[in-house]
């Protein structure tokens, strides 16, 4: 893949100058994705473009969005010289934001100082804390009275231990701030921790192991209000998907009436303690065969893999559009279509140059099967990496139920080829 790396600080040559009469929207463009692809296709507002510069963006999609004005952020500086730079590069060029949309979850931090310095809607220092560092999240969800398993800070493998003989094995070792399972681990004993390496500049936390089914849930928020939730079933957990099982999420709906878990409320009980005003909120929760709740995680941003598309397919709205309009500064009304379950399965990646994988055409013949989006081409070079988004392409798939999706999904790993 041919990759660039643009000045810091510079736009395309050939942008042209923002229509004054419009709003401005300022996008945290860290990859290319749905979201990016429908807000392209927006013309009622300006888009300004923060690219993460040191992660390069390849020549076909700089190519495609030359037409939009681009800042590279200079990451090899400090955040609040980096913060105050963009603000300058503003001022220069007379650009005056209005709203923020931030997808990224590792860019939370710069994007709302940055949102901050320049005075759009953006969340607070301690809101990005809460947010963010899964500890100071489990503090919050506690003192919202919202469950949480046990869990602590830990700097060295002897704390885990600690931590074990005071709560019990199995236990989970993590970043506090990490996110797709990314040097996240089950640990079963204390030979098996003695066996972790705790990097000293990354901030660690252990956590009791929760029991039961893990269940994902997003939302849109709009003025402090829950508009609606899209719960998601996970065949296996993105801790066991890491070690090879099958990746996978399936939207349902409509949404079951016997499920213990009333998402809608749960979801305001954190927008309310956390005092948010708007965003697409993604969390995770463990209920186990008892009907006993446990919260996991939560985050202000777009959720990864394919997830958003499964909501849309799902309920047949644009969910992509529904929440750029929330960021700016809008409350849209949600229209559905026919509801059904739709889920995607990321395929496998082995190792290697790819000579060959199972092509679009006979992919897209299996039954239920509705899209497909290649992450790799033929020739390229794959490096596994061990994190829940990791694949080689993404198939979405439906069905009337979990169980009719679930059977899909598995008949197209069955039949699907790549070395």
């Amino acid at each position: 893949m041919n990759v660039i790396s643009p000045d810091f600080g510079t736009a395309s040559a050939s942008t042209p100058k923002l229509d004054q009469s419009k709003k401005t929207l300022l996008f945290i463009d860290d990859r290319p994705n749905t979201l990016s692809a429908n807000l392209f296709n927006r013309n009622d507002f300006n888009i300004v473009l923060i690219r993460y510069a040191k992660h390069g963006m390849s020549e076909s999609y700089i190519k495609k969005t030359e037409s939009f004005t681009s800042y590279y952020r200079d990451a090899s500086k400090d955040l609040k010289t980096q913060v105050s730079d963009f603000a300058d590069w503003c001022k220069s060029r007379n650009i005056k934001p209005d709203f923020l949309l931030n997808p990224s979850e590792p860019e939370q931090v710069f994007a709302h100082a940055l949102g901050r310095e320049i005075g759009v809607p953006s969340l607070s220092e301690e809101q990005v804390a809460w947010l963010r560092n899964k500890v100071s999240m489990k503090d919050k969800f506690r003192e919202i009275g919202i469950p949480t398993a046990e869990y602590k800070a830990v700097s060295c493998v002897q704390d885990v231990i600690d931590f074990a003989k005071n709560w019990g094995w199995p236990v989970v070792v993590k970043p506090q701030e990490g996110f797709a399972c990314i040097k996240t681990y089950k640990i079963q004993s204390d030979k098996e921790a003695e066996k972790l390496c705790l990097e000293s500049d990354v901030k660690w936390m252990v956590e009791s192991y929760a029991e039961g089914i893990e269940w994902e849930c997003c939302a849109l928020i709009a003025g402090g209000k829950v508009l609606d939730t899209y719960l998601s079933y996970m065949p296996a957990r993105p801790i066991e998907i890491v070690d090879g099982a099958i990746n996978a999420n399936i939207t349902v709906r409509p949404h079951p009436a016997d499920f213990p878990v009333d998402t809608n409320n749960l979801v305001q009980r954190i927008v309310d303690g956390m005092k948010l005003d708007h965003g697409y909120m993604h969390m995770e929760f463990f209920v186990d065969s008892d009907g006993k709740f446990l919260m996991g995680e939560t985050g202000l941003r777009l959720a990864g893999c394919e997830i958003p598309a499964n909501h849309a397919y799902a309920c047949g709205f644009n969910l992509f559009d529904s929440l750029i309009d929330i960021h700016m500064g809008k409350t849209p009304s949600l229209s559905y279509g026919q509801e059904h379950c739709v889920g995607d399965l990321l395929l496998p990646a082995v190792k290697g140059t790819v000579s060959y994988m199972t092509h679009a055409e006979e992919l897209l013949s299996m039954q239920g099967v509705i899209s497909y989006k290649p992450r790799i081409s033929i020739g390229d070079f794959v490096e596994p990496r061990r994190s829940s988004h990791f694949c080689s392409a993404v198939v979405h798939v439906e069905g009337q139920s979990v169980e009719e999706v679930l059977d899909r999904m598995n008949f197209v790993l069955d039949h699907y080829k790549i070395y």
